[in-house]
């Protein structure tokens, strides 16, 4: 099985702070923070309606609903580099296209819980840099 990336880095305070924005991934996309803003807004604007929607179909059992919003969340979360929130969406579209329906709950509340991890850290005033902090500590490690 695959080792999951490190989340977390400690703070200058000396706290570790769950980290669920993998930097190297949004840099790529993003030159500036103003347009990484802007688009990080609409999917804090967006995302809970697509979270919602796919707690309907999840709930309704309906393969083809739960496919189309998971594969909805997999990809805004992959714009904005939230690996684990992509991987795990990116599971529940497969049980759906496998029409799996008796792994959906189970799926859809680790997607929950990795989505609402996303938004309070998206919350944060610093989330920006803590983000690049981690990047930077990462390639660090890796250069030792």
């Amino acid at each position: 099985m695959e080792k999951e990336p490190e989340t977390s880095v400690q703070s200058a305070s000396g706290h570790n702070m769950d980290i669920p924005i993998d930097w190297s991934v949004t840099s790529r996309y993003f030159e500036d923070e103003d347009t990484l803003m802007q688009v990080v807004g609409i999917f804090a604007e967006d995302s809970p309606q697509t979270v919602r929607d796919l707690a309907k179909a999840i709930q309704t059992q309906i393969s083809q609903d739960v496919q189309l919003h998971a594969h909805s969340l997999k990809g805004a979360s992959a714009l904005i580099g939230a690996e684990h929130l992509r991987q795990r969406a990116w599971r529940l579209e497969y049980a759906a296209q496998e029409k799996n329906t008796a792994a959906f709950e189970a799926l859809f509340d680790e997607t929950k819980a990795e989505f609402d991890k996303l938004m309070s850290f998206l919350y944060r005033a610093d989330w920006i840099e803590a983000a690049k902090e981690r990047h930077c500590n990462r390639q660090q490690a890796e250069q030792v």
